[in-house]
């Protein structure tokens, strides 16, 4: 095989790896994300819950 080939043949392996490799990162930041969307969603929900609660608490009072 000559050098040229043999040199880009291996670049080529080498840009494969760092592409895997990021796509493997992307995809973890994606499932990160997903769980801060959940934890957002949820926190969201507790804070309608309690604003309810505390319509609720402070509709006795008259002004």
């Amino acid at each position: 095989m000559c050098p040229e080939i043999s040199a880009a043949s291996s670049e080529q392996s080498n840009s494969v790896a760092q592409g895997g490799i990021a796509i493997t990162e992307m995809d973890d930041v994606t499932q990160q994300n997903a769980v801060l969307v959940e934890q957002s969603a949820a926190a969201a929900e507790n804070l309608k819950r309690q604003s309810h609660e505390l319509v609720a608490t402070v509709s006795i009072f008259k002004i």
